[in-house]
C-alpha cells in the first residue's frame, strides 16, 4: 500500500499540467446528475461551525474505521473511534488553517477533501506543537498504538518525494 502512495504522490508530482479543483472535478462526474440525485454543491471551507466540523469528522472516522493501519494500531473499535476522531479533528483543524479544505454539501455534508499544497505536508515542528494537545491525549490513552501511527508515517515520509509536490490527506464522500 504504501508504494503504491509513493507512486501516486510522485505521478502528481511530475504532472505539469493545471489540476483540476475539486468542483471541476466533480463536474465530470456523469452519475451525479444523470441518476436523479439531489445536486450536490462542492465548495472551499476556511472555517467550520462546531457542529459541521464534528459532521467532517464523524464521516472521516466512519471512512477510515475499516482501515487496517488503525486496527493493527487500535484493535478496540471503541477505543479505535474515538482515537481516530481525535486525529481526524487534530488533521481537519491543521488543514483549516494551512491546507486547503472542500466539502461536498447536498443538505448535510456528503464529502471531505482535504489535501496541502506543495511545500506544506509533512507538518513543520511548530504545526506540530500546535497539535499538541491532541496529539498528547492520543498517546496517552494508546502509547502502543500511536508508537505504530508515528513508524508508519516515518516510512511514508521516507518514501515520499523530494520535489515539491500536493498531498491528499484525507478524503471521504456519501
Amino acid at each position: 500500500m504504501a508504494l503504491a502512495l509513493a507512486g501516486a504522490l510522485r505521478y502528481l508530482a511530475e504532472r505539469t499540467g493545471a489540476l483540476p479543483t475539486m468542483s471541476q472535478a466533480f463536474e465530470r462526474v456523469p452519475s451525479a446528475r444523470a441518476a436523479g440525485t439531489s445536486r450536490v454543491e462542492v465548495r472551499r471551507v476556511t472555517a467550520l461551525s462546531p457542529a459541521e466540523r464534528d459532521e467532517a469528522v464523524a464521516l472521516l472516522v466512519a471512512a477510515f474505521d475499516g482501515s487496517t493501519l488503525f486496527q493493527l494500531a487500535f484493535p478496540d473499535p471503541v477505543r479505535r473511534r474515538k482515537l481516530v476522531d481525535l486525529l481526524f479533528t487534530a488533521a481537519l483543524k491543521d488543514a483549516l488553517r494551512w491546507g486547503q479544505v472542500e466539502v461536498a454539501y447536498n443538505g448535510r455534508i456528503a464529502g471531505v477533501f482535504i489535501w496541502y499544497p506543495p511545500g506544506l505536508y509533512p507538518y513543520s515542528a511548530l504545526r506540530t506543537l500546535r497539535l499538541l494537545p491532541e496529539y498528547l491525549r492520543m498517546l496517552v490513552a494508546a502509547p502502543l498504538g500511536i508508537a505504530k501511527l508515528f513508524r508508519a508515517n516515518m516510512t511514508l515520509n521516507r518514501i515520499r518525494p523530494q520535489v515539491p509536490h500536493c498531498h491528499l490527506g484525507l478524503c471521504r464522500c456519501r
